[in-house]
């Protein structure tokens, strides 16, 4: 690539692996957003379920123990919409409404 790949660009890839089962790419994708963001849940996350997919229990449930040891928990997603001028937002946990 003719510029530094940032933290998208490795999400994107690692994302890829997950779908493609590329386990060793998606280790370095993990290294890297890492070394951005070392309390990242998503990453390891991410991670785990590569392992997972890879039948690799043992690593599946070491990234899991990294992950509770950093009192981390995945971002829930938020989708937002709006209805007869009011706003909506959507996530894991519920709905609420904004003014």
């Amino acid at each position: 690539m003719p510029f530094k790949a940032n933290r998208i660009i490795w999400t994107s890839v690692l994302a890829a692996c997950n779908m493609y089962g590329n386990v060793e790419l998606g280790e370095y994708c993990a290294r890297k957003l890492l070394e951005l963001d070392p309390k990242d849940p998503g990453t390891y996350g991410a991670l785990s379920n590569i392992y997972a997919a890879a039948g690799r229990w043992e690593d599946t449930r070491r990234t899991r123990k990294l992950l509770k040891s950093l009192d981390g928990s995945k971002y829930p997603g938020i989708s937002w919409l709006r209805v007869n001028g009011g706003k909506h937002a959507f996530s894991a946990v519920g709905m609420r409404s904004c003014t």
